[in-house]
């Protein structure tokens, strides 16, 4: 799926529709898979994706953003984490290239977004118009990994009551209170990389931690 690009009070379109350090393994923390990805099976293929059973390749052209839903199964809630590998170039504002988790919910799109300057946020788009569930500026956290191919493991836990708390690299970095409850959200992969390609593997859906 593609639409426009968001900076600053960051804009973004979308097109269609994120590995850590090995120091300790960064995971889903649920007891039971929901979804373990094989990433030729069930996903949308364009030119802006490439991918085999274990890692995709995600880029969207330059001022697009892109969007990868799985096409598989919808889901309730769910832990859901993914490594994600940044570029090997994020050009002269690194505030404007980012990956993340997307996910759907009350027929929005909403993206837990990881930014190249080692910044976190959470964009939704909504009939067109972006939203920032969590406000126009993204968080810092000395967690998050920065500069041209930066390794973070993204995580986001939605639950079946509504809400969802985005983690980067095992750290609580923001919650989004208003989340919609659903029985039937999709989960995906999200990419505004100015033509440059991100690479996704180890993703993973368990059911949320109880």
């Amino acid at each position: 799926m593609v639409s426009n690009v968001v900076k600053g009070a960051f804009f973004v379109s979308l097109i269609f529709a994120p590995v850590v350090a090995s120091e300790p393994a960064l995971a889903c923390k649920g007891s039971s898979v929901v979804y373990d990805a094989d990433f030729t099976e069930g996903w949308n293929t364009s030119e802006n994706w490439s991918a085999d059973s274990e890692k995709a390749k995600f880029k969207s052209p330059s001022g697009k953003v892109v969007w990868n839903y799985y096409q598989g199964d919808v889901f309730a809630e769910g832990d859901i984490c993914v490594d994600v590998k940044g570029p090997d170039g994020v050009g002269k504002d690194p505030g404007s290239v980012a990956a993340g988790i997307a996910l759907t919910g009350a027929n929005k799109n909403y993206f837990f977004v990881v930014l190249a300057d080692g910044s976190a946020s959470i964009w939704g788009l909504a009939s067109g118009q972006w939203i920032y569930p969590a406000g126009q500026n993204p968080r810092k956290d000395a967690a998050i990994k920065a500069g041209a191919n930066a390794e973070n493991n993204i995580r986001v836990v939605f639950q079946s009551k509504g809400g969802a708390t985005m983690y980067v690299n095992d750290k609580s970095i923001v919650t989004f209170k208003n989340f919609p409850a659903a029985n039937n959200h999709l989960i995906g992969l999200f990419v505004q990389s100015d033509g440059n390609t991100y690479e996704f593997s180890k993703l993973q859906m368990t059911e949320p931690p109880r």
